[in-house]
């Protein structure tokens, strides 16, 4: 008897956690008009694109699964990767009600992009170079600010 791998039970379950999303927008007000966007309208389309996504990940996935070219394993590295990323996520969600979004925002996604490049860049590679730092400095930057300015000015939330 073979078991579900566990790649295609992440993905069952990033899809079924998608759909709540999208089940769980429903529930919020909508909108007064069409052309009026409400709090509902952002999540809905976000959630709907997460599970076609999803569902498209799901079945590549399987595809891969039949064939029997679907014996990846994640590395050390990858791991560590993994697990500092989940480690920042942690950090970033205990400070952000101190610290406000544009600082928090800005250095999580700093620290995260020069995480992944440190554990998933081949070995042997150079990990950390001026060029990255600049480019993870301005990706942070417009991120947070295209973000912070489209949820404050063109749906009005109040951030922290």
């Amino acid at each position: 008897m073979k078991y579900l791998s566990g790649r295609l039970a992440f993905d069952i379950t990033l899809l079924a956690l998608a759909g709540y999303g999208f089940s769980s927008s429903l529930a919020l007000p909508r909108s007064g008009g069409i052309s009026v966007i409400g709090p509902a309208d952002c999540p809905a389309v976000v959630s709907a694109l997460a599970v076609i996504c999803m569902l498209v990940i799901l079945v590549q996935d399987a595809r891969r699964e039949l064939a029997g070219s679907s014996d990846e394993r994640l590395s050390g590295r990858q791991l560590l990767a993994v697990a500092a990323i989940a480690a920042l996520l942690a950090v970033y969600v205990a400070i952000l009600d101190t610290v406000g979004f544009l600082a928090a925002t800005v250095v999580f996604l700093f620290l995260a992009i020069l995480a992944c490049a440190a554990f998933l860049t081949p070995v042997g590679k150079q990990m950390i170079s001026r060029r990255l730092l600049l480019n993870a400095a301005a990706v942070s930057v417009v991120a947070t600010g295209a973000s912070y300015a489209v949820f404050s000015f063109g749906f009005g939330l109040v951030f922290p």
